[in-house]
């Protein structure tokens, strides 16, 4: 018996469907940087050790407001970007590159060392 090649895992296929679509693409897009975001403050808190209050304090922000952060749930402005970040030791740097360049716009986080 001759089997078919398996397809695609179908959650990857799900994927680029989305990222194919304009209005959806963007979304998903966006999304996607909220999430590497959320990381980010994660792995800080998480490296100092700190509870989510703990993180708030510092900040100066709710408990609950570091809860969405970390949840990929927040539409961060420029400024709350720059501010959270200064406050880590990280540098913003946003970039807008035209797609057919091979990349979208990305935001990058990291550090000024």
């Amino acid at each position: 018996m001759i089997r078919e090649p398996l397809p695609r895992d179908p959650l990857f296929s799900i994927f680029d469907r989305l990222e194919e679509n304009n209005e959806t693409g963007w979304a998903y897009e966006a999304q996607h940087q909220k999430n590497e975001i959320a990381c980010v403050i994660v792995n800080f808190r998480v490296e100092k050790g700190w509870s989510q209050q703990e993180l708030a304090d510092y900040l100066g922000v709710s408990q609950s407001m570091i809860s969405k952060y970390e949840s990929g749930d927040y539409n961060f402005s420029i400024e709350s970007l720059n501010r959270i970040s200064s406050k880590i030791g990280l540098k913003t740097e946003i970039r807008l590159v035209k797609p057919d360049a091979g990349t979208s716009s990305e935001i990058i986080v990291r550090s000024d060392v």
